[in-house]
This record gives structure tokens, C-alpha cells and sequence, in this order.
């Protein structure tokens, strides 16, 4: 219980529900309560699947190994038994990746055990799925994580056999009968008969036969009968449609496009509209395994969308492709802000057009697609139309490529005495920023608005052939989505009003025990300066309070905030926290703050949040 309490409240710790999760399961499994055991450890998988479980020191130094050596200790342990490791006294000090592996394959094999077919299949699911994703980010491990999603998914239809509910049975059957043909490319007769399970289940349901023609379809596919499985997949599409919400049409009809490759872009663009139609209908998580809707609906469809139609971005229809490709990535953003944040992110109601830009600034949109990078841009001009171009498209790197150079710069960055960042920042330099060099003019803006991984990159930190950081050659701005700027206002930074608030003191709170902070204070004075010259009316607050943020912005008008002190992630987004005097803010709270002490209409111009995990997290 308190394991579920931490996992699930917004005043929770990710790190406090591992470890309640992980005592409960070696005290049920101490005590051969089997069925609890795997309960408790199927949640502790589901949590360690959420991203960080350290707490948020600022200045603490990341791993060194990154990605690939997360999947190197997965990979590590396999010797152990998946219990077994759960059972070890230094479990968690081992990557999230290798604790949810082990967490998910211990809670399949403790419910089975038990009975609990149910958690048994779902533990599975999710454990198929996770290797999926891995294959998916790690080509030199993909055989061996495609072969244990395949393992996992044949395991869990054997126990979703077993669930006595028909509803759930049918749906369980045709998820893992899914996952386990995305593990294989070639024919999978044996699943043939869970194609008939899922129809048997529940004869009379829209919803059970879709997914058992959707089945056979990918099924033909694979065998090379390419008219057979169209046939199979269009009365799975009209199935599906007469369901109350339709969520599989926009993956079946990308599936579709596969079966018919010469009408591959109008497949696609019809699952992109299908997608558009239910969007808004989607629930933010899914309610059986806890996915989020983006990760299981839109992702793979936006990415096919946009590929279309730069793909199809030549001769007359050029402008008009590429426009629209920018439109899909806007839309994109948007979609993934949303599902981190739901209704509570939405975009400003004037957000900027690229007819706003003026001489001089520069709008690039990188995209990194499965096998080439895209890059799209405009800049402003002097009184002329602003187009979006396509440059040609580069096919000597992937999004993967890209990927690890990021990780590179980025890990190197935080690690003391280690240079290896430069040579990553050079090669990132010439994909992301030499294409589009000859825009940036003295005096000019670039605004860039970054496609997944990119978020982690410093661009400022790009070294151009010069090894001059980027930063010393044109302003650098940074955007979630386009929809999300707004016009800035010109005002003069001299004119504008500033509170710098610093914490550099120890500490100790229930969430954690936070180091005293060296040059925060420095920082906060720093903030305060603008080209060697003190803002006028300008505050620093040194080891402030929550109060003091409240009377600060209550009394004065407060153009520019910058807080510089500790922060957590914490797992998830609406429990993220930084740390005050003797208290934590949620972020939650931080921005209940500001909305409450601002006059109608006002906005700030600038929140700078500068602390050691103010920007982590999954890739969200």
C-alpha cells in the first residue's frame, strides 16, 4: 500500500516507491505469498519504467555509460534469475532498464506460479513491448532483445489463455499476438490458433474481430500474400471503425500502407487524419497497462506522416509538402507536451507565425527520422513572403546516430576532465547548423524547435570548424513547439524588473538530504547584470523561502524570475519539485504562484529554472 501510495500520488517519490515495492516483494516472497509478491513486483517494474529514481542534487555527476551502458548491465545480469536479482541487497543500485527487465519477467513467473494469469500476461505485455523499444533505440542488440520480445509475448499468450473474463482475454490475446509480430519478420504460422482464441472469446464484438482479421492480415503479410492480407486488414479497418472509440484505425491503416506500398502516402496521410479525429477522444494513459496514449497510438503515426510527405516534397507540390510537414511536426509537439501535461498544457492563444519573423532570425526545425535527417527552415525578411525550405534530405545519419552523439555531448559535459564532447559537438555542428550557416549574419537569431533526443543538446555548446561555440556567432533560442513562442515584446532589459532567488545551504528534507550549493548566490548576482551593468530594479534572495517568492512577486512587478537551487524529477512531471529553505515547491505549486500574483493579461517575460534536474526525464 505505501508502495502504490508513493507510485501513485503527486506528493510521491519514484525512489521511495521502489523501494516500499521492492521491500513488499521479498517480504511476500519470504512468506510465499506468491500472488502478492508478483503484484508488488509488476508495479515495481511499471515504476522503474518512469524515468530517473535520483534524487535531484544539483551538480551530481550522470552516468558515464549512457544508454548503451544501461543496455551493457542489462545484458550483464542475465545470468541471474529475475527474482533472484530482485532478492540481492544492492538490486536497486542497478540502471532502471535492468530493474524493470528483471521486475517484469520476476512478476510473470511469480503469478503464473500463483495463478494470476492475469498479471502473469500483462507483466508479458509490458515486458515485450520494453524489449521492442530497446531493439528499436539499439541496432547493435536488436537480434537479442527482438528474440526476448518474442519469448515474452509467446509466454503471455500462453497465460492470457487462462483469464477467465472474455472482454479482457480477447484484448490481452491480440496486444501480445501484436507485439510478437513486430518481433518477427518473417512467418509466424502459431499464431494462427490465437487469432481463432481472440474470435472465440467474444464472437459477437466489432472489437474482437478487428483485432483477430488485423492478426491474420499481418499474418499473410509476412508469407508474402500481400492481396490476401489487404483483404484482411479492410474488414479489420471496417470493424474497428464501428467501435465507440476507434483507437486502432490510424495503426492499422499505417499497416495498410505496408500491404499496399503503391498507395503508401495515402494510407498513411488517412491514418494521420483518423489519428487527428480520435486525438481528442484518447484517454492521457492506457487503463490496462499504463502506457501512455501517445506512446501507443500517435507516436508512429506523426513520424510516418511527416515522412510522407517530405518524401513526396519535389517539383509543383513542393511549398505545399513541405508546409504541410511542418504543420504535422507543430501538431506533433503539441501532441507529446499534451501527453506529458494534459489539458493543462495548451498553447498560447497568438503564438508566433513565421510572417512574425523579422531580418535576421532564423527558424529551424530538425527532424530525425529511422534511416535520414531532415532539416526545414525559414528566416526572415525584409517585407517578403516567409517559405519554408527543405534542405536536401541526410542520409549518412539516423535518428539512432544522432541520438548517440547527443548522448555523447551531453554526458561528457557533465563529467569532470573528459574532452569527448568536443569531437560529438563538431560532427552535431556540421549535420544541425553548416547547412543553414550562411543565414546567420552578425546580429542574428536562430530559434530552434527540437525533435526528441535533440531537447538534451546544449546547441550554444556546437563548435563550428573554428571550435567558436555557436553561441558566439548568433543569438541561440530553444522551443518546445512553435505554437508555444510568442512575438517578444522589444522592451529595453534595462526598464525590466528582475528577482534572482539562490539557495546555498544544506538541507535535509523526507524527499531527500540536499548538499550545500557552491556559487548559486554568485549566480543570482550574475542574473542581475546585463552587459556589465546592474539592473536597475533588480532583487537577489539568498537562501529564500517559499514566502519570500510569494511577497516578492505580491509587491513588485516581476518581469524575469531565476531560481538557482536544487530540483527533482521525481519520476513524473506533476511531482517534479525544487528546493527552498527548510521546504520543496512542486512545480505545481511554483506555477500556481506565478498565475496567482500577475495582473490580467501580464506575463513574464522570462522563468529560468537552473538546477541538476530541471530538464531531465524520459525523453518528455
Amino acid at each position: 500500500a505505501a508502495g502504490e501510495l508513493m507510485r501513485e500520488s503527486p506528493q510521491g517519490s519514484q525512489q521511495q516507491a521502489q523501494y516500499y515495492l521492492l521491500s513488499a516483494f521479498q517480504i511476500a516472497r519470504g512468506a510465499g505469498l506468491g500472488e502478492t509478491a508478483s503484484v508488488a513486483a509488476y508495479r515495481l517494474g511499471l515504476v522503474s519504467l518512469s524515468g530517473s529514481s535520483a534524487a535531484g542534487t544539483r551538480g551530481a555527476k550522470a552516468s558515464r555509460g549512457g544508454s548503451v551502458a544501461a543496455v551493457r548491465n542489462a545484458e550483464d545480469v542475465r545470468g541471474l534469475g529475475p527474482c533472484d536479482l530482485l532478492l540481492t541487497s544492492s538490486v536497486l543500485s542497478n540502471t532502471n532498464l535492468t530493474l524493470s527487465l528483471a521486475s517484469l519477467s520476476c512478476a510473470a513467473e511469480q503469478a503464473r506460479l500463483a495463478g494470476d494469469y492475469r498479471t502473469a500476461a500483462l507483466a508479458n505485455l509490458r515486458l515485450s513491448r520494453l524489449c521492442l523499444s530497446v531493439a528499436e533505440g539499439n541496432s547493435d542488440v536488436a537480434a537479442d532483445f527482438l528474440g526476448r520480445a518474442w519469448q515474452a509475448a509467446a509466454a503471455g499468450m500462453a497465460d492470457a489463455r487462462q483469464i477467465g473474463e472474455l472482454a479482457l482475454r480477447a484484448e490481452v490475446l491480440g496486444r501480445l499476438a501484436a507485439a510478437a509480430l513486430d518481433a518477427r519478420a518473417g512467418p509466424a504460422p502459431e499464431l494462427a490458433a490465437v487469432a481463432a482464441e481472440i474470435r472465440e472469446a467474444q464472437p459477437d464484438s466489432p472489437s474482437a474481430g478487428a483485432f483477430a482479421s488485423a492478426i491474420k492480415a499481418r499474418m499473410a503479410l509476412a508469407s508474402g500474400d500481400a492481396p490476401r492480407a489487404r483483404q484482411l486488414m479492410e474488414r479489420a479497418l471496417l470493424l474497428e471503425s464501428q467501435r465507440a472509440l476507434p483507437a486502432r484505425l490510424p495503426e492499422w491503416r499505417l499497416l495498410m500502407a505496408d500491404m499496399d506500398p503503391a498507395h503508401r502516402q495515402e494510407h498513411v496521410l488517412a491514418a494521420y487524419d483518423a489519428l487527428e479525429a480520435i486525438r481528442p477522444l484518447l484517454p492521457r494513459f492506457d487503463p490496462l497497462t499504463e502506457e501512455t496514449a501517445f506512446s501507443l497510438y500517435m507516436r508512429r503515426v506523426f513520424q510516418s506522416a511527416v515522412d510522407v510527405q517530405l518524401t513526396s516534397a519535389n517539383g509543383a507540390q513542393e511549398l505545399i509538402r513541405v508546409r504541410g510537414a511542418q504543420q504535422i511536426v507543430e501538431a506533433y509537439r503539441q501532441a507529446e507536451l499534451q501527453s506529458v501535461f494534459g489539458s493543462e498544457c495548451i498553447p498560447p492563444r497568438e503564438p508566433l507565425r513565421p510572417e512574425n519573423l523579422t531580418a535576421g532570425e532564423v527558424l529551424l526545425y530538425p527532424i530525425l527520422l529511422p534511416d535520414r535527417l531532415e532539416l526545414l527552415y525559414v528566416a526572415g525578411g525584409e517585407g517578403g513572403a516567409t517559405t519554408f525550405r527543405r534542405l536536401a534530405p541526410n542520409r549518412s545519419v539516423d535518428r539512432q546516430t544522432v541520438s548517440r552523439l547527443v548522448e555523447t555531448v551531453v554526458l561528457s559535459l557533465s563529467n569532470d576532465n573528459d574532452d569527448s564532447w568536443r569531437a560529438a559537438s563538431r560532427r552535431l555542428y556540421d549535420l544541425l547548423i553548416g547547412p543553414i550557416e550562411h543565414e546567420l549574419k552578425p546580429g542574428a537569431l536562430l530559434a530552434v524547435v527540437p525533435d526528441g533526443p535533440l531537447r538534451a543538446l546544449p546547441f550554444s555548446a556546437l563548435l563550428d570548424r573554428d571550435n567558436r561555440f555557436l553561441i558566439q556567432r548568433t543569438r541561440v533560442t530553444v522551443a518546445p513547439s512553435l505554437a508555444y513562442s510568442q512575438p517578444g515584446s522589444g522592451d529595453d532589459t534595462q526598464k525590466l524588473q528582475l528577482v534572482a532567488a539562490a539557495l546555498e545551504m544544506e538541507v535535509r528534507l523526507p524527499a531527500g538530504d540536499f548538499e550545500k550549493l557552491e556559487g548559486t548566490g554568485a549566480e543570482a548576482k550574475i542574473a542581475a547584470v546585463v552587459d556589465g551593468r546592474r539592473i536597475e530594479r533588480s532583487w537577489v534572495i539568498e537562501n529564500f523561502k517559499k514566502a519570500d517568492l510569494v511577497r516578492a512577486l505580491t509587491t513588485e512587478h516581476v518581469d524575469i524570475l531565476h531560481l538557482a537551487t536544487h530540483a527533482s524529477f521525481n519520476g513524473r512531471s506533476d511531482r517534479a519539485f525544487i528546493v527552498a529553505n527548510g521546504e520543496l515547491i512542486l512545480l505545481s505549486e511554483l506555477r500556481q504562484i506565478l498565475s496567482a500574483n500577475r495582473a490580467r493579461g501580464d506575463e513574464r517575460d522570462l522563468l529560468v529554472l537552473s538546477a541538476c534536474e530541471t530538464a531531465v526525464g524520459y525523453d518528455e
